[in-house]
This record gives C-alpha cells, structure tokens and sequence, in this order.
C-alpha cells in the first residue's frame, strides 16, 4: 500500500531528529501545518515541496513518495541484475536490462546514474562520441531535477569523467569546480570528528584507512606515468622506485599477506615493473616480477572472503571482486602478458612457463560473484 505524503514527512523527520518547530522554520510554515501534514489534515503547496526535500536532504521525488515500498526493491533488483549482467554477459546485456528500468521508472536518478556509468565503462575504448552525449544528457538531466545531494555527487563524478574522455577540459572543470572538496568530506569528518570510540568507530576508521591506502597508491601510479609537453617527466629507473614502493606499501600493511580485493593493484604495479625490466634488458627482475604480478592475480580470483588478519585492519571484512566481460583477473592478465613487447626474450624460461600455468588453472566457469554486487 503506497504512503501518504504525510507518513513520509513524519518518517523523514523523525530520521533526521527534526522537531515539528525546526522543520516548519526550515520550511516557512507554522509547526500547526506541519502537525496537519502529519496527520493527513492536509497537505503541502506544490511550492512547499523543493523546501521539504532540501530540509530533508533527499528528492522531491521521495517527498511525493516516487521510488518508495517496491518500487524501490524493484529498482534495487533491477542494478543488482545490471552488475551481475556484467559479470557474467558483458556491457551489452547491463545496458539492456537498464535500459529497460529506465522505461519502467523514468524518475529513477540511481537508475539513471547506473545507466550512464555503464555506457561510460563500455565505451571505453570506442570513445564514440554518440554514447557520451547521451550520457552527458543523462547526467545533467538528474542535476537539473534532483536535489538528494549524494546523488547528485554521483552525477557530477560521472558527468566530469565524460567531458575528460571526450577531451572537453575546460567543461571537465567546470564540474569538479562544484565537487565537495576533501576537506570537508564524510571520510574526513568521521576520522576526526566523531566522537564513537566503540567497535563501529574503529570499523569506520579501518574502512577509511583503505579506502586512503588504495588511493594513494593509484594516485603514484598516475605520478610516475605523467607526460609533459609529450615528453614522461620520470625516468625508467625512478618509475622503478615508484612501482617498488607501490609493492612495497602492500607488503607493510598487508604483512600477513591477506591482500584480498588489494592485491589487484599490487599485481598491476609487477606487470608495469615486468615491462620497465624488459625495457632495460634485465632478464631476472623481469621473470621476478612476472611471477609475482601473476601470484597476485590468482590470490584475487581465488581468495577467501574473511576478516583480515593483519592488525590494523584486524576484523575488517572486505567485498570481493567482479570480473571484465566475464574473464576473470588472471585471465586478462595472461592474455596482456603474452602481447608484452619483449616477452619473447623470457617465454621460455620454466619459471615463466609455471607461471602462465597457474593464471590458466583460474577457469571462466569458476567465477565468484560474492559480496561485492550486495556493497556497490
């Protein structure tokens, strides 16, 4: 049975632990009107309903009780269904599926914002100019209509990485001009500020040390491989300290070796120091480093999920990872391997040959889903 707008007012405020005073000063009424709302006297001007959502923090499509009871679970199912799709059928069949969720909830902005960072991922490499206008548009239509600031965070994230792979800068910039700085963002607020010193402050704490950690460590990957004027501003042998550092940071804060969904960034560092080796003719360091680039493939495909042992994240229990166009890690990376420039000086070797055997022994058919589709 769908809510009146009055039940939904009352269960909003009472969420935020808004007194009837506090939302009817927010709103530019009387604590009576709100009363009245409540108890479905009566209702609020059309005008009145921009004012809700923005005292709220939500849409005003929730204020009218649009995407609420099933409908809500419905367009849960339907991006649950779009993340598994991708997993298991590819890009092609995720858009289907939200394309035709789109059609069944056009106000939908999850939905829409779901749509557009799918048509973004699968365009990756076509770069047609046809998908991101259509993504673009997408995008600013939830900016234009939604009020729910996490959405609309959301919306501007995407819509930024649409100008960039377009080429379109300057805009590009205008849009991160609007982004919540670091500063002031929920992470940094809940490490300083909240006061909780119990199981759930510790848990929030450890979740953002990785969430830190993984950044970090892409941001000196995007360090050591800047260009300036066309021309990379390191040399072979520094990006070789830079990639050294990013295994070395895994290894110190995953001591026990439980990398878990990490261990993908570890590996991709090893396959970039297996190409800076190769480059420089050092046959051992590139076999080294070959071997360890694929053990971190396999430990990401085929690890446990349970609590990490190590003790600064001791308890924590990460999500695992989903796979590209339903090849898992190990796959794609034996298929990146074998078209390396300069592979051919070390394919021989046993130790490399072993390790093509262990990426070959993760099969398509065994892949795990896990609780990565149920977080994201």
């Amino acid at each position: 049975m769908a809510r009146t707008i009055g039940e939904i007012i009352k269960e909003l405020r009472k969420q935020r632990k808004i007194t009837q005073e506090e939302l009817a000063e927010l709103v530019g009424v009387t604590p009576q009107a709100i009363s009245k709302w409540e108890r479905d006297v009566g209702y609020p001007d059309i005008t009145q309903i921009v004012p809700l959502s923005k005292a709220f923090g939500v849409s005003t499509d929730e204020i009218l009780g649009v995407n609420f009871g099933d409908d809500e679970k419905q367009v849960e199912e339907y991006i649950f269904s779009s993340y598994k799709s991708i997993v298991t059928d590819g890009y092609e069949k995720a858009i289907e599926i939200l394309r035709e969720a789109q059609s069944k909830f056009p106000r939908s902005y999850l939905i829409k914002i779901r749509l557009a960072n799918t048509l973004i991922s699968s365009n990756f490499k076509n770069k047609d100019k046809a998908v991101y206008n259509e993504v673009i548009n997408i995008l600013n239509y939830v900016l234009d209509h939604c009020t729910d600031s996490g959405i609309r965070n959301q919306a501007l994230d995407s819509l930024a990485t649409a100008y960039d792979y377009t080429g379109e800068k300057e805009k590009m910039m205008q849009i991160v001009e609007q982004m919540v700085p670091f500063l002031y963002s929920r992470e940094q607020f809940m490490l300083h500020k909240w006061g909780d010193y119990g199981q759930e402050g510790l848990e929030k704490k450890q979740s953002y040390l990785l969430e830190l950690f993984s950044e970090m460590l892409q941001c000196i990957d995007l360090i050591s491989c800047h260009f300036i004027d066309q021309k990379p501003v390191y040399t072979t042998e520094e990006k070789i300290v830079m990639q050294k550092q990013v295994v070395g940071i895994m290894d110190v804060l995953f001591p026990n070796g439980d990398y878990q969904f990490h261990s993908q960034i570890a590996s991709e560092a090893c396959k970039t120091l297996l190409k800076l080796y190769l480059e420089m003719g050092d046959k051992e360091n590139s076999i080294k480093h070959l071997e360890r680039a694929c053990d971190f493939s396999v430990h990401f495909d085929t690890y446990e999920i349970k609590h990490h042992t190590t003790p600064l994240l001791k308890n924590i229990q990460e999500a695992g990872g989903i796979r590209v166009d339903g090849k898992s890690l190990s796959e794609n990376l034996l298929l990146e391997l074998k078209e390396i420039n300069g592979i051919d000086k070390i394919i021989d070797d046993e130790r490399v040959k072993n390790a093509f055997l262990k990426l070959e022994k993760v099969k398509t058919e065994e892949y795990r889903l896990r609780e990565y589709l149920k977080k994201h």
